[in-house]
């Protein structure tokens, strides 16, 4: 007789604490977006938040018909703002690919991407290769960028009106 999906996730959780299995990658790209904004000034995230679904999808139940509700969480949230990013790995081909290419995978994430939209959420997919290991490049000035606007952070420059906008270098309007 095979493992209890209960079971099953325990000792994944298990493995992940030792640093090892597949989720260890999960929690390497929330470290690497919470160290970067740090490092950047940009207010730290809240790891693996979950955020409630009660009422927003449809209802689902278990074997015995007991009503489940979902549990999906985000790698890196900002609650008070309503923005929080999500980090696709295991996107590559060959024997690395990931639940997030696959038609499970990515049917769960359409539901979960849709409640958190109902929810008023906004959120930012990043694959692997969008999450620099580095904390400074541009890689990671992009993805600073996208951040401090999804979050309504300015970056402290000064920047005229006229430039606010426009973009730089822009012409000025007649």
């Amino acid at each position: 007789m095979g493992r209890t999906r209960r079971e099953t996730q325990h000792l994944l959780r298990l493995v992940a604490k030792r640093g090892g299995g597949k989720h260890r990658a999960v929690r390497d790209y929330g470290d690497r977006v919470e160290k970067i904004c740090r490092v950047h000034d940009v207010p730290a995230p809240v790891r693996e938040y979950q955020f409630d679904t009660d009422g927003w999808t449809p209802p689902r139940y278990d074997k015995n018909g007991n009503l489940k509700l979902r549990k999906w969480r985000f790698d890196c949230a900002w609650p008070d703002a309503k923005v929080a990013v999500e980090c696709h790995g295991g996107i590559g081909g060959g024997a690395n690919r990931g639940r997030h290419v696959r038609r499970g995978g990515i049917n769960a994430d359409a539901e979960k991407m849709t409640a958190a939209q109902l929810q008023g959420w906004t959120v930012l997919v990043f694959t692997a290769d969008q999450i620099p290991s580095s904390l400074f490049g541009e890689k990671v000035d992009q993805l600073v960028a996208v951040l401090r606007r999804a979050l309504g952070v300015s970056d402290g420059k000064d920047q005229s009106e006229d430039q606010i906008g426009r973009g730089r270098g822009s012409a000025p309007h007649p």
